[in-house]
């Protein structure tokens, strides 16, 4: 009677199958056969992860362009948000450019235009002005300010 393989086990046949790891090496460190390696597989094919053989694909393609996992689950984040605001990945691209471009022309550190920005919205926020009508709001206290004087 054959013997029964452990969930943990089976977990690690898993990731280390869609980490694209030959069934001989997944079978020697998990310390089973190669048929339970395939049984394994053709399991998880059959009953939980119809799309397992386009995931390990995925994770050959990455593996192959020494792209990390994470990585890429950021990229797939940020395309969404892009998605969400409608934005094309050009709009994205030009405003990057554009941003670079003018820190550079500038002397001012990317970073630190960025968090600056961050520090606008905030003020906007918190005085309920939109963005676009800070300059006359600012302008208009100062003149308050001048003529107070």
């Amino acid at each position: 009677m054959a013997q029964r393989i452990p969930p943990t086990v089976k977990r690690k046949v898993i990731k280390e199958w869609l980490d694209g790891i030959p069934r001989n090496i997944i079978a020697d460190n998990c310390e089973i056969s190669c048929a339970s390696v395939t049984n394994i597989i053709s399991q998880t094919r059959n009953d939980e992860t119809r799309d397992i053989d386009l995931l390990r694909q995925v994770a050959l393609t990455l593996k192959k362009e020494n792209i990390s996992l994470t990585y890429f689950a950021h990229s797939i984040r940020l395309k969404h948000i892009c998605d969400e605001l409608n934005l094309s990945e050009d709009q994205i691209e030009s405003l990057l450019d554009r941003i670079s471009v003018h820190c550079i022309e500038n002397g001012i550190e990317e970073r630190n235009f960025v968090n600056r920005i961050s520090e606008v919205c905030y003020v906007s926020e918190m005085l309920n002005i939109p963005i676009v009508a800070l300059p006359e709001y600012l302008e208009e206290k100062a003149q308050n300010g001048r003529t107070k004087v």
